[in-house]
C-alpha cells in the first residue's frame, strides 16, 4: 500500500529523474537527520561535552580511512555502459576496503604503545578495536550506495541511511539512560547503525545480481583496474585532503584545547552541517547520476545552471535566518551546559551555505573527468584549514580558528565550484549574477535581526517592534518559498525534457 500510493503521488507530480532522485536520497536524509537532531537534547543531557569529544576524535578516524578505503573506485561504479564491468569496479571496492581494514587492525595492534603517548591516546586505545570494524562497514556502505545509484534505487539509500540514523540514536538513547553514559554507548551505537545501514542497502543488491558475478572474469578486472586509474591516481589525494580538512578541526581542537570544547565543535557541526551536507549529497549524487548521461555540453550547462540557481534559492537566505538566532537556540535546545557552542554554530553557518550549493556542482568532477582540478580544489582547502587552526591556536582562541576555517573553506567552495560550472558550459558571468544578489539580501537581513536583537528596543515600543518583526520574518519566508517552488518547477521542466 505505501509502496502503491508513493507510485501514485510522483506520477501524478510529474518529476523528472533528477528531481525524483534528489528527493527520494534527501527524504531519507531529511528523515534520519532529524532524529539525529531531535534527540540531540536529549543526549547533552545524558552525555558529557567531554564524552561527545571523544566519541567525535572516533568519527574524525573513522571517516577519513572510510573515504578513501575502496581507493575512489566505487565512484567510477556508475559510469560503465556494461554491467558486467560496474560489478567487477564493485567487487574491487569492496576488496580494497577489506584490505585496508584489515592492514589497519594490524597497524594498531603494532602501535599501540605509540598510541598511547598521543593527546587522548588512552581514550583512543579503548576504542581503537571498533576503528577498523567501523571502516569496513562505513567504506562497503559507500560502495554499495553508487552500486544503487547505478541500478536507479535511491529509494534503497534512504531507507538504508534511516535505518542507520534511527538504530544509532535508539541505541545512544537507551544504553545512556539505562546503563553507562560514557564514549563508548556513543561508539557502539553508531557501529549498530552502521551494520544494520549496510545490512538494508546491500541485501537486496547482492540477491537480485548474483547472476553478474559469477560473469566476471580477471580480464574485466584487469580492464576496469586500468580504465579508471585516475580515481585512485588524482581522486584519492583529493579526498584525503577533503576529509582531513573536514576532520582536523576536531580532532585538533581535542589536542590543542580540551575534549569539552571538541565536544561543543561536534555538536555545533552536526546541527549546523549534518543535515545540510547530507542533503546536498543526495542532491548531488542524484545529479551526477543524469548529468553523466547528458551527451552535449550544451545540455549540460542548462541543467548545471538550473540546479545552482535552485540550491542558492533554498539555502542562503534560509540559513542566514538560523544564524542570526542561532546562538539562542542552541542553549535552549541543548541545555545550559551546551551554551557555549552556539557561537561555534553561528559559524559554521557560512560553511554549511557554501556545502549546501557546491556540493551536488562538485560532482561535475567526475562526469567531466576534472580530476587534477578536483586535487587542486582539495590541497586548497587542507591549506587554509591548517592555516586557520594555526592562527586560532597561535591566539589560544578556539572560535577564531571554527570561524577562520570555516569562511576560508568556504571561499574554496565558491571559487572552484564557479570554476567547475565554466568547464560544464556555465559562463561565469551569469554564475556569478545567480548568487552575489542572494549573498547581498542575506546580509541586510542579517543585519535587520541582528539589529533587532541589540539595543533598538530603546527606541521603539515593545509590542510595535515585535509585531513589525514578527510580519517581516513571515514576508521573508513567503518569499522565499515562493521563490524555490518557482526555481523548482523550472528546474522539473528541463529535468523531464532530458529524460
Amino acid at each position: 500500500m505505501i509502496k502503491f500510493t508513493k507510485a501514485y503521488i510522483l506520477n501524478k507530480l510529474n518529476l523528472g529523474g533528477f528531481v525524483k532522485g534528489a528527493l527520494t536520497l534527501s527524504f531519507g536524509t531529511f528523515i534520519g537527520q532529524l532524529l539525529v537532531v531531535a534527540t540531540s537534547p536529549f543526549l547533552t543531557r545524558i552525555y558529557s561535552p567531554e564524552e561527545f569529544g571523544i566519541f567525535g576524535l572516533l568519527l574524525s578516524v573513522v571517516a577519513s580511512f572510510a573515504l578513501i578505503s575502496a581507493l575512489r573506485y566505487e565512484l567510477a561504479i556508475i559510469l560503465p555502459e556494461n554491467d558486467i564491468l560496474a560489478m567487477s569496479l564493485l567487487l574491487i571496492s569492496i576488496v580494497f576496503v577489506s584490505s585496508i581494514s584489515l592492514s589497519l587492525f594490524f597497524l594498531i595492534l603494532i602501535f599501540q604503545d605509540f598510541l598511547v603517548q598521543l593527546p587522548n591516546g588512552k581514550e583512543l586505545i579503548t576504542f581503537s578495536w571498533l576503528i577498523p570494524c567501523l571502516i569496513f562497514l562505513a567504506g562497503t556502505i559507500k560502495v554499495f550506495v553508487f552500486w544503487n545509484l547505478r541500478i536507479n534505487k535511491p529509494s534503497k539509500i534512504a531507507y538504508a541511511r534511516m535505518t542507520q540514523d534511527s538504530i544509532m540514536v535508539g541505541y545512544q538513547s537507551s544504553t545512556g539512560y539505562f546503563f553507562f553514559n560514557n564514549f563508548m554507548g556513543l561508539s557502539l551505537g553508531y557501529g549498530l547503525g552502521l551494520l544494520l545501514g549496510l545490512i538494508v542497502i546491500a541485501k537486496q543488491s547482492i540477491k537480485r545480481n548474483i547472476v553478474l558475478l559469477k560473469l566476471i572474469r580477471a580480464k574485466h578486472i584487469k580492464y576496469v583496474l586500468y580504465r579508471y586509474k585516475r580515481f585512485p591516481l588524482f581522486t584519492v589525494w583529493a579526498d584525503l585532503a577533503n576529509v582531513l580538512s573536514k576532520q582536523l578541526p576536531m580532532v585538533i581542537i581535542a589536542s590543542l584545547f580540551s575534549p569539552a570544547i571538541a565536544g561543543f565543535y561536534l555538536m555545533a557541526n552536526r546541527v549546523a552541517n549534518s543535515p545540510v551536507g547530507l542533503i546536498s549529497e543526495g542532491t548531488g549524487k542524484s545529479f551526477m547520476s543524469i548529468a553523466s548521461k547528458l551527451t552535449t555540453s550544451d545540455d549540460l550547462g542548462n541543467l548545471s545552471i538550473k540546479v545552482f540557481d535552485l540550491l542558492i534559492k533554498m539555502s542562503v537566505i534560509p540559513l542566514v535566518f538560523v544564524a542570526a538566532f542561532g546562538p539562542e537556540l542552541f542553549g535552549l535546545l541543548f541545555g545550559d551546559e551546551w551554551s557555549g557552542g552556539g557561537r561555534y554554530f553561528q559559524a559554521l553557518i557560512v560553511q554549511s551555505i557554501a556545502v549546501f550549493i557546491f556540493v551536488p556542482i562538485l560532482t561535475l568532477l567526475a562526469v567531466l573527468e576534472k580530476q587534477e582540478l578536483g586535487l587542486y580544489f582539495q590541497i586548497s582547502m587542507l591549506i587554509f584549514t591548517l592555516i586557520s587552526l594555526y592562527m586560532g591556536y597561535l591566539y589560544q582562541d578556539s572560535l577564531l580558528a571554527i570561524m577562520l576555517y570555516s569562511f576560508t573553506t568556504a571561499f574554496s567552495y565558491f571559487y572552484f565550484g564557479i570554476l567547475l560550472l565554466f568547464h560544464a558550459g556555465v559562463k561565469v558571468k551569469m554564475s556569478l549574477k545567480k548568487i552575489l544578489p542572494e549573498i547581498a539580501i542575506g546580509l541586510i537581513i542579517f543585519s535587520i535581526i541582528e539589529l533587532y536583537k541589540s539595543n533598538v528596543n530603546q527606541f521603539f515600543d515593545g509590542s510595535i517592534l515585535m509585531f513589525l518583526f514578527i510580519t517581516f520574518v513571515l514576508a521573508v519566508l513567503t518569499w522565499i518559498i515562493f521563490r524555490c517552488y518557482k526555481s523548482f518547477v523550472e528546474l522539473n521542466t528541463l529535468d523531464r525534457h532530458y529524460a
